[in-house]
């Protein structure tokens, strides 16, 4: 190229041959700078130190120096390479690891989740199998009341020969009834967790003929409340009507006993009312006698009236209902016998009685429970009073309740039993009397436990016996 007309040269101290400067015109500043620097550099010897440093003298050189530098980019590059290597190969080798690791727990988990459906399928069939083939009536309905499952003896109980599923519960045959008659909203949350779902003895008369159904209600919870109920139902008629007999053939016992005490306690008044008869006939106007005649004679009638409506109200047919009871005044009740009873002997009765003492119960039946208890520990500490007549003996009766619980308790002073004899002593036919018929204590048992409450005995031999009637207090969740 022509270019010999695009620069000139300027010579200076230093050969141009050693170095060459290429400079715009207008950087003469920085190219006197440059070149008084490289002269300084000549003239101190430092020049040729530089120069050698960077500039080989020969090709070999400049070949060694590059394959020197081309070894270490070489060893850099594998040394490199083998770290990045390294690091996946391990990385790889924990990847591995972790993957079989999850693998093996996948699987672990696979196979306890097919144990549990194959329990859950077994527990379903048995469930299913429990339901469907119950004796027992089971309908479970939604808060519409629209039945979702029922089994073959809930639809005969109904009446039907097809599926009820769909059905409005509440116009079903008996299912219907005890749902009328339960006295509170079974889709409540108020009563929740309450014992309202306690066994009950409903009592249906229709066409003629009386029914009893026992029957339990049970509830669902979701976040939303309760979900759907489940109500089964027992036909029990066969058994009240064996439980009445018993009943009957054992208040008849006990009413053998009371009319003997009662008749000799009528004796007192009648003689009462004889002798103030007697005297009006002397001294019909005898001021004195006529007052006496007045005060006593009304006295002694209402009492014999007391005892003859007493005896009439514990003879009558007992009732199949539950009603709240307060247990303090059934011991009322029941103290009128007590006191006939222990008037010929030297029991001291002493009661104690609570308030708000309230139970959802049979009120005939657990009437009869306590008597029957009485009755038998007055005659137990009439038996030992009868071996050590100067002995004094006392019965104590005492009510008791709880945030939970009501409860009501006998203890007497009588020959009390054996561990043995409080084993058998709630088992038909077993008595420790000469006279007994064994049915005492079994239909006290009975009758506590059909109305959802626990009969506890305490007793040791020739000290006391404690009998212990206990159930769940009352709420208004029982209230009609």
């Amino acid at each position: 190229m022509n270019l010999q007309n695009s620069y000139s040269i300027v010579r200076r101290y230093i050969s141009p041959v050693s170095h060459a400067m290429l400079l715009r015109t207008e950087d003469w500043e920085l190219f006197n700078a440059l070149d008084t620097g490289l002269t300084e550099l000549r003239a101190t010897g430092q020049y040729d130190v530089i120069y050698r440093k960077w500039i080989p003298e020969n090709e070999a050189e400049i070949a060694q120096h590059m394959n020197e530098r081309i070894r270490k980019i070489i060893l850099i590059f594998i040394g490199t390479v083998s770290l990045i290597l390294g690091f996946f190969f391990i990385l790889n080798r924990l990847l591995k690891k972790q993957v079989k690791e999850k693998t093996k727990e996948l699987h672990e988990a696979n196979r306890e989740l097919d144990r549990q459906m194959i329990k859950l399928q077994s527990e379903s069939r048995i469930r299913y199998g429990m339901i469907e083939y119950s004796p027992n009536g089971m309908v479970s309905f939604n808060t519409d009341y629209r039945v979702v499952l029922a089994n073959h003896a809930a639809i005969a109980l109904c009446g039907f020969k097809n599926n009820i599923i769909g059905q409005d519960v509440r116009m079903l045959s008996v299912f219907g009834d005890i749902l009328s008659n339960v006295g509170y909203d079974v889709f409540s949350l108020e009563f929740y967790g309450e014992k309202v779902n306690h066994p009950a003895i409903l009592k249906l008369e229709k066409d003629g003929e009386t029914s009893y159904y026992r029957y339990n209600i049970y509830r669902s919870r979701d976040e939303k409340g309760i979900s759907d109920v489940l109500l089964t139902v027992e036909n029990t008629t066969t058994e009240e009507r064996k439980k009445h007999e018993l009943f009957e053939k054992e208040k008849t016992r006990t009413l053998n006993r009371l009319v003997a005490s009662i008749a000799h306690e009528i004796k007192n008044p009648l003689m009462t009312i004889r002798t103030a008869v007697s005297l009006l006939k002397t001294k019909a106007d005898d001021h004195k006698a006529q007052e006496a005649f007045i005060r006593f004679v009304p006295n002694e009638v209402d009492r014999i009236n007391q005892l003859v409506e007493g005896l009439i109200n514990y003879a009558r047919p007992a009732k199949g209902e539950s009603v709240i009871v307060d247990l303090s005044e059934l011991v009322n009740e029941c103290m009128y016998f007590v006191n006939v009873a222990s008037e010929k002997s030297r029991i001291q009765i002493q009661v104690n009685l609570c308030e708000k003492a309230a139970v959802f119960v049979n009120r005939d039946r657990i009437k009869q429970s306590l008597i029957n208890i009485i009755l038998n520990g007055i005659e137990s500490m009439d038996e030992k009073q009868h071996l050590n007549p100067e002995t004094k003996l006392t019965m104590r009766i005492s009510v008791a309740a709880d945030e939970k619980h009501s409860s009501v308790t006998v203890r007497d002073e009588g020959l009390g039993m054996t561990a043995e004899d409080i084993r058998h002593c709630t088992e038909p036919f077993y008595s420790t009397k000469k006279t007994g018929t064994g049915l005492g204590l079994s239909l006290v048992k009975q009758f506590v436990e059909d109305n959802g409450g626990k009969f506890t005995i305490r007793s040791q031999k020739n000290l006391y016996t404690e009998c212990e009637l206990k159930f769940r207090r009352a709420t208004r969740a029982y209230e009609k």
